[in-house]
């Protein structure tokens, strides 16, 4: 028998994704199945709304690194 390696994908199964995995054999596969398409959209959309802010970001630390401060200092 073949242990996977420590950092490989089965580890970044949880619970609730293996109980999705069992029930996705079931009569409430549809449930399942709408369930991981609301967590995958979830999950595009926060990703897009990053990629947006993280250009905005970095141009503000470049034209203002004195907002990043402390003002005790």
């Amino acid at each position: 028998m073949v242990l996977p390696a420590p950092n490989s994908i089965m580890e970044m199964h949880t619970d609730p994704l293996m109980l999705g995995d069992l029930l996705a054999y079931t009569p409430v596969a549809g449930i399942v199945r709408r369930w991981r398409a609301d967590r995958v959209h979830e999950n595009t959309k926060v990703e897009q709304l990053r990629s947006k802010i993280r250009p905005i970001l970095a141009a503000i630390r470049r034209e203002h690194p004195d907002l990043f401060q402390p003002a005790w200092v």
